[in-house]
């Protein structure tokens, strides 16, 4: 496992990650028949930065799937480990949730009338949503008017990088 994460630290670019292992247990029914099944365990999906400290996060999947593991086992399954069928490491390449030039508002939810969808043609729909937080309208307020770009001026944004990704922390 740990050439694994050796080899990787070569190539490496933000991705997901999650490590499947399907394993057989054995379960004893009586002194002479026994009966082989496969179960499998996985960890939580990971995201995987340059940064990443990577021997952290590795130990931290395997553990999620050892912890399964000990749990199936030691809560009355009567299932012994036999033998690991397969491991699997998954990995997509990481496509943060960020903003983009102007797009259609799905209908449903054009129709709530509660959310308002700025005009532009940049990445920067953050700083005029933004702008219109601060300038409400009644009427057209997906458009930037003049006194709208007026107001981003002195705005400061110094230190965002547009597109603005969705962080959950």
């Amino acid at each position: 496992m740990v050439e694994l994460v050796q080899l990787d630290r070569m190539n490496h670019h933000a991705d997901d990650r999650s490590v499947q292992v399907v394993e057989a247990y054995r379960s004893y029914q009586s002194n002479t028949e026994s009966i082989v099944e496969v179960r499998l365990f996985q960890s939580k999906t990971e995201i995987f930065l340059e940064i990443t400290n990577l021997d952290k996060v590795w130990t931290k999947m395997c553990d999620q799937v050892f912890e399964s593991l000990a749990f199936f086992q030691t809560n009355g399954s009567g299932w012994t480990f036999h033998w690991i069928v397969d491991f699997e490491i998954h990995t997509e390449k990481y496509k943060p949730l960020c903003g983009s030039p102007w797009i259609p508002m799905p209908k449903f939810l054009a129709e709530k009338k509660a959310l308002i969808n700025m005009k532009n043609k940049d990445n920067q729909c953050f700083k005029w949503s933004v702008a219109r937080k601060l300038n409400a309208v009644t009427c057209h307020a997906e458009r930037r008017e003049k006194h709208l770009r007026e107001q981003v001026k002195s705005l400061n944004i110094d230190g965002i990088e547009f597109p603005v990704e969705l962080k959950n922390r």
